[in-house]
């Protein structure tokens, strides 16, 4: 929500909307997941020789956990092979 108060102080965006256009943001994004995103089968066989040769995977993300999970589940056998989600990842 710290770019709704930077919006806020900058573009007097009114703190009454945040809520509202946080909720109709995920709603818009979780439309563009179904519409749009799709397993590509080079991923899936990378991700899939990865986990089969051992390796630990995660998803790092700074998405709700509820974005990633569907994403992830847009090919439902991705999510047993991540062995960790991660969100709220910091940057530099």
């Amino acid at each position: 929500m710290k770019a709704f108060e930077m919006l806020s102080k900058r573009y007097y965006l009114p703190q009454e909307l945040h809520s509202f256009i946080n909720e109709m943001k995920q709603e818009f994004t979780i439309d563009i997941i179904h519409e749009k995103c799709h397993p590509l089968f080079h991923h899936e066989y990378a991700l899939s020789k990865l986990h089969k040769d051992g390796y630990k995977i995660a998803v790092c993300s700074n998405s709700v956990r509820k974005t990633i999970e569907l994403m992830m589940q847009k090919r439902i056998d991705a999510l047993p092979g991540f062995n960790r989600f991660q969100r709220g990842c910091k940057k530099g």
